[in-house]
């Protein structure tokens, strides 16, 4: 069937490019109107198959290591069965076999402040009493960094 509306008329150096023929053109409303870039103008556009690559965090690189503050690993790391659980710019959370000793103790012995110490639950699983001066054989400690 024929389009009974209007065509405005094109430059006389302007090019049409051919729709598909199954393709679907959306129709502005009446009183809607279209920008125009300004006669020099250029816009980039993307091959037909381009992506776009996204860079994942740097996971690798410690985040406050500008700021002079050393990484869990290697403040606590040589703790006796040291596996890290969690590390924000202030404190460090790690499982740790402590042998009857505290995590105050722990904390203490590395440089460290004691923030908290939880009996574990498998590696980095907690349940009990928070405390900083609990004897366990193996603990999630929560020190500072």
């Amino acid at each position: 069937t024929p389009d009974t509306g209007t065509l405005d008329t094109l430059a006389p150096d302007a090019t049409v490019d051919t729709l598909a023929p199954d393709a679907t053109v959306d129709t502005l409303a009446p009183d809607a109107t279209v920008d125009t870039l300004a006669p020099d103008s250029t816009v980039d556009t993307l091959a037909p198959d381009s992506t776009v690559d996204t860079l994942a965090p740097d996971t690798s690189v410690d985040a406050s290591a500008d700021q002079g503050i050393v990484s869990c690993k290697a403040k606590y790391g040589a703790a006796n069965g040291f596996s890290l659980c969690a590390e924000t710019g202030t404190t460090c959370k790690f499982y740790v076999r402590t042998n009857g000793a505290t995590c105050g103790t722990l904390c203490a012995a590395f440089g460290g402040s004691c923030f908290g110490g939880r009996d574990n639950a498998g590696t980095c699983g907690e349940f009990g009493t928070d405390s900083c001066n609990i004897g366990r054989q193996s603990q999630v400690c929560r020190c500072s960094r």
